[in-house]
């Protein structure tokens, strides 16, 4: 059997799942004491890969 398709997903796009990447990311920072201030997902994360926020 062949690929004859690939989904891909931008956020937004098929679900909206920002609020719970959100989340995940700041779960992920807190594991290494690491707190963001309010705003700080929105001016350094959104638009932009994992790699790029972290």
């Amino acid at each position: 059997m062949t690929l004859k398709a690939v989904l891909f997903d931008f956020n937004g796009v098929i679900i909206n799942d920002k609020l719970l990447h959100e989340k995940l990311i700041e779960q992920i920072l807190i594991e290494e004491n690491i707190l963001l201030k309010p705003g700080e997902y929105h001016k350094c994360c959104l638009d932009r890969s994992d790699r790029a926020c972290l």
